[in-house]
């Protein structure tokens, strides 16, 4: 039950100013209401997205790389592969720690998946 206004004690103020109130709550109500149904319809596109973008995200973290090292001094190459790009990150510290006089350039020959493929892929770039 409506109280009357406590400005003038008129319940029909009081009326106009609730409807006042109620109403800017019920459009925003009716907007949430709508942002929200398209939200949960478009929910299922989303996800599938997202799984795309991982899935090809997990794949790219699986391949492995074969790699030429080039040494700027002597020109001398070596071929070689590693099954994750951190480890080809950390082959290359590797390779300047054991040729401490030696001028390395690496460079990409070629990306598969380790096992039979990434050796495949090897001999096909020696």
């Amino acid at each position: 039950m409506l109280e009357a206004d406590s400005m003038t004690g008129d319940p029909v103020a009081t009326a106009i100013d609730a409807v006042a109130v109620v109403s800017p709550l019920q459009a925003v109500g009716k907007i949430v209401s709508k942002a929200g149904r398209e939200i949960v319809e478009k929910a299922p596109e989303v996800v599938e997205k997202v799984e795309e973008i991982v899935k090809k995200f997990s794949e790219a973290l699986e391949e492995g790389k074969i790699y030429m090292r080039t040494d700027l001094k002597t020109g001398g190459q070596y071929v070689g592969q590693v099954k994750s790009e951190a480890r080809y990150v950390a082959r290359q510290t590797e390779h300047a720690r054991a040729n401490k006089d030696a001028e390395y350039v690496f460079e990409e020959l070629g990306r598969a998946k380790p096992g039979n493929d990434l050796d495949v892929l090897e001999e096909n770039n020696k």
